[in-house]
């Protein structure tokens, strides 16, 4: 990533501007970075536009004043080269030197050329001036200081071996071939859990989110340049990852640890920063496409980037972009692994749906279902049901969802002498389309149980019918729609003083959505059209006859359509300050400290139709409007503890924040890390921090809402009817869906943390074709008063001990009708688990430069306890479906291993990408089983040169052996888990960027 840093400062009447473009977190000594081979390809053309691409693509800092480089020109260079040959190339001829500051800080400065020759007095020679001279120009008082890192606000060159922090580049970023945020971090080894994208369709709602250590979204932080982004407009959970468009990012940083005392609530798990691309000069075009070998999930990105710095009238920079995006879906018929529901062939058990057609009718004789090429009209057209008498849902769902996305963004900066104002504005709109089977009918088990009159028109058998199940068919397949609208506007104004450097800034981030649910069912007009008193305008309904025995008429009538519209606002006004308090004699003292206030809102309308609980299916919920106040305060201390002429290094870092929320009062989270260089190949990090994650507006005011979850209920299996204490009667096996009841609780208090983390950075001096870094870190987090709702965990503790009467409800037949499961302050947990990291790069001089680099995370234990009474269950190498209420999928292994080469103008990178198997529980039949491992095998090829025009052309290969995820008998979608595997398959792609 590069940034500028702009201090504008008057030196005999001339106006300075000095562009700092900064760098990767990584420090070498100042011999091997200078001997140590690049692999470039500078296009001919501005030499301040070289410089800039320079720093970004090399990860290198370097500070110049515009005035010595304006309309200054440098021809192409490609191959491989060490800086101090590069920058002799672009600074030959031009009266302009470079010079190391550190390692990776360069000075361009004027100077190099030699003074012109007295000519002797008897020639008559006019003097004319060298055209590419530049005067020199005095710079007084210049301080240049590394960028703020995530996690911390001290700006440090070295801060980067500090913490646990990975970063994506956009290199990485466009060899990966993805094209949205959410999908990229998915394949982050230290992401697992219940992470969201459009990768689910059914429980989707078009959002993406990101699981840092298997905790659930919500415990890890999303920040975009540093700041908060306000959540989700209708699940309100956490931030939704879909309105950030990747065409515009520049890097992500990924801090894996827990820092609530540098940004307050939810940096639990760690933080995710997100950088926009800043302070680009020029014009860049971007167009991808790409496509599965089965011929669909064809995604279209286009991206369009600007940017123009100018000195006149004060030094002013401006930049903009626009991205689109557009992903179509795959169906659930067209893969194999997900084309039918019914996995008894492969281990698991038929999860074809019961609510058939024509309809599965249960009576006082029994469960029948209709004969082939009968009516309905007479008892005797109805044979008894079996259970092969199942719905194939699977025929009409989508497995990955279609999506479209339009983002445009505007940035601004103003220099008037040492203060510099600056303007951001990110404007995102997605659409995302999931299509579902059908509405079923479960009369039995709605929130308002449904009852056939026997005087139905109808209804053959003569009796009242309260247990019937029937898909209507007649209607198209449901579509769910999710459009949302989101804005984001930061105005600001900073100033840097000699040793300070602050910054004040007002925010305004809101989006507005709408969720709409096409070809459902009234149930109100259901239930009239089935009783003995349907009077116009009510049409009695047919749910006895065959597929096509319900009339367009009867449609009109219970047919509906339902709308919810939320919105989330986030308004925050942030003072931030950081100086050098001291230089001792062990080094200098850093100081931070900074003040915010955050303003939080969140709405939900739901229209009449499910603010009255009438849409059949679920999905019903009431209106929900919440808002509230936060003032927070925090202070960062860096406190270097042996001398500088020592051959070690000890540095102390502490930080608190205090925080005071309108709903919870006062919160401090303190923090404490060390830093011990023993070796100069050698840094060890520890921390110990407190933390609290302050439960969401929708989980302290969320209504009631109704969802069908795949649950097991013990009381299935005829065995348990005589040994667990809760079941009396035989349940219905068929039954795999249940209607569960979740919400908010409004006496909720924070979950509360303590995180540990300790590991060592080895970066051992190698020869100067060799570079080598390798990282291990261990980490605890330990969890108290965790806001939990586990519906099958209360079905489980229901039906084995006869806990929870009051929120498992079954009727006569001892059928599960309702289960409540709302928030609760009741669990705890411990998770544990190490990070590995290597990088090794080799320059095989005359065949290029290659790097080999692993990036691993391993879960020790991952013990949940429910609540006080319940067993710790270890669930490290678990899969437990979220529709079953469970964490997901956390493997105790997953990584990546990739090897890059860079050559002239080309590049490639093959990449390898493993989770390790899992253990999972087959539902119904409690047997265990397990999920194989999954790995997967990227191919990417990059050239940027003369053969193109310099067009930057990538071709890559996803998944290049074309593995299918591995089937999971738990899993509700699709028979595999959606949030850690793809289903895509084998995926081509072609990227092209052209800079101007």
């Amino acid at each position: 990533m590069f940034g500028v840093l702009r201090n504008a400062k008057s030196t005999a009447g001339l106006c300075v501007i000095t562009t700092l473009v900064c760098c990767a977190p990584g420090v070498m000594a100042e011999s091997q970075s200078e001997a140590k081979e690049y692999t470039v390809s500078i296009a001919s053309g501005s030499l301040s536009q070289a410089l800039i691409n320079l720093g970004s693509e090399l990860k290198i800092s370097l500070f110049f004043a515009e005035e010595t480089v304006e309309n200054q020109l440098v021809e192409d260079l490609s191959g491989s080269y060490t800086l101090s040959e590069i920058f002799q190339h672009l600074l030959r001829g031009k009266c302009l030197e470079h010079d190391f500051i550190r390692p990776t800080l360069i000075a361009i400065t004027p100077g190099g050329c030699p003074r012109p020759e007295t000519p002797e007095p008897t020639q008559k020679i006019a003097a004319i001036p060298a055209p590419s001279q530049t005067p020199s120009v005095p710079v007084e008082n210049l301080i240049v200081r590394e960028q703020y890192l995530t996690g911390s606000r001290i700006r440090q060159a070295e801060y980067g071996v500090r913490m646990p922090l990975d970063i994506i580049d956009q290199t990485e970023i466009r060899l990966s071939g993805f094209q949205d945020v959410g999908e990229l971090l998915r394949y982050v080894p230290a992401v697992s859990g219940n992470s969201t994208s459009t990768l689910i369709s059914n429980g989707g709602d078009g959002t993406a989110t990101v699981t840092l250590r298997g905790l659930p979204a919500n415990n890890t932080l999303v920040l975009l340049n540093g700041r908060r982004l306000n959540s989700d407009a209708l699940r309100g959970q956490s931030v939704d990852l879909n309105t950030l468009p990747l065409g515009l990012v520049d890097q992500i940083e990924i801090l894996k640890d827990g820092v609530s005392a540098i940004y307050g609530s939810d940096a639990v798990a760690g933080v995710v920063n997100i950088i926009t691309r800043q302070d680009f000069d020029g014009l860049s075009i971007q167009a991808y496409s790409g496509q599965s070998r089965h011929s669909d999930r064809d995604t279209r990105n286009l991206s369009l980037t600007f940017g123009r710095t100018s000195n006149d009238l004060g030094a002013w920079y401006i930049a903009g972009g626009v991205t689109y995006y557009d992903q179509e879906g795959v169906l659930s018929r067209d893969r194999s692994l997900s084309a039918t529901s019914d996995d008894r062939s492969r281990g698991g058990i038929d999860k074809r749906s019961s609510a058939t057609s024509p309809a599965r009718i249960g009576t006082s004789a029994g469960t029948w279902i209709l004969q082939d090429g009968t009516t309905g009209a007479l008892a005797t057209d109805f044979r008894p049901a079996t259970s092969e008498d199942r719905f194939e849902y699977r025929d009409f769902t989508s497995s990955i969802v279609p999506s479209e996305r339009i983002s445009a963004f505007l940035q601004g900066q103003m220099t008037f002498g040492e203060w510099e104002s600056y303007v951001d504005v990110l404007y995102t709109e997605t659409q995302a389309t999931s299509y579902l089977a059908p509405t079923p009918i479960f009369t039995a088990f709605e929130i308002q149980p449904i009852v056939v009159s026997a005087t139905q028109p109808f209804n053959p058998f003569g009796e009242t019918i309260t247990d019937l199940r029937r898909r209507v068919t007649e209607l198209p397949h449901r579509v769910q729609v999710n459009e949302t609208e989101s804005y984001r506007l930061i105005s600001g104004l900073r100033r840097g003083f000699s040793n300070v450097n602050f910054d004040m800034a007002m925010q305004f981030n809101q989006t507005d959505a709408i969720e709409t649910f096409h070809n459902g069912i009234n149930l109100a007009n259901l239930s009239a059209a089935v009783s003995d008193g349907c009077l116009a305008p009510c049409v009695p309904i047919n749910l006895f006859g065959p597929p096509g025995s319900i009339t367009s008429t009867m449609l009109d009538w219970v047919g509906t359509d339902a709308t919810l519209e939320g919105r989330s606002q986030l308004m925050a006004l942030t003072f931030d300050v950081d100086w050098l308090a001291a230089t001792l004699s062990t080094g200098d003292v850093e100081v931070s400290a900074g003040f915010e206030y955050r303003y939080e809102s969140l709405e939900s309308d739901p229209d009449a139709i499910l603010s009255n609980q009438l849409l059949a299916g679920g999905g019903n919920r009431s209106a929900v409007k919440a808002d509230r106040d936060i003032f927070e305060v925090y202070a960062e201390l860096l406190l270097p503890l042996t001398e500088v002429s020592s051959p070690q290094r000890l540095d102390l870092q502490l930080a608190t924040r205090i925080s005071r929320y309108a709903d919870f009062g006062f919160q401090v989270n303190p923090r404490a890390a060390i830093t011990w260089q023993p070796l100069d190949a050698l840094t060890v990090r520890s921390s110990v921090a407190r933390g609290f994650r302050a439960p969401s507006l929708l989980q302290l005011f969320g209504s009631t809402l109704q969802s069908f979850k795949q649950l097991n209920d013990p009381c299935s299996q005829a065995q348990n009817v005589t040994s667990f204490v809760g079941c009396d009667i035989l349940s219905d096996p068929t039954l795999t869906q249940f209607l569960t009841l979740s919400g908010g609780e409004s006496s909720l208090e924070p979950e509360r943390s303590t995180t540990y983390s300790l590991g060592a950075v080895w970066q051992p001096k190698l020869s100067k074709r060799h570079d080598l870094v390798v990282s291990a870190d261990w980490y605890l987090i330990e969890q108290k008063d965790v806001v939990d709702s586990s519906a099958q965990f209360v079905i489980n503790q229901d039906a084995r001990l006869g806990a929870f009467p009051d929120r498992v409800f079954r009727n006569a037949d001892g059928n599960i009708s309702q289960v409540l499961a709302t928030l609760q302050n009741i669990g705890r947990r411990e998770v544990s688990g190490v990070d590995v990291t290597a990088s090794w790069q080799f320059d095989a001089e005359a065949f290029g430069r290659f790097t080999l680099a692993l990036n691993g995370s391993h879960i020790f234990l991952f013990k949940d306890k429910f609540d006080p009474d319940s067993p710790t269950i270890d669930k490290a190498g678990t899969f437990s479906d979220e529709a079953s209420g469970g964490l997901g999928a956390l493997p105790e292994w997953k990584w990546n291993l990739g090897l890059s080469w860079e050559y002239g103008h080309w590049q490639a990178y093959y990449n390898i990408y493993r989770v390790s198997d899992l253990e999972e529980v087959v539902p119904i039949v409690m047997r265990e089983r397990t999920i194989s491992s999954w790995t997967t095998q990227n191919l990417n090829v990059s050239y940027l040169g003369p053969m193109t025009g310099w067009i930057r052309t990538t071709i890559g290969v996803n998944n290049l052996f074309d593995q299918a995820p591995p089937f999971s008998a738990a899993a509700f979608n699709d028979s595999y888990d959606g949030r850690t595997y793809d289903i895509t398959g084998r995926y081509l792609f072609l990227n092209l960027t052209k800079q101007f």
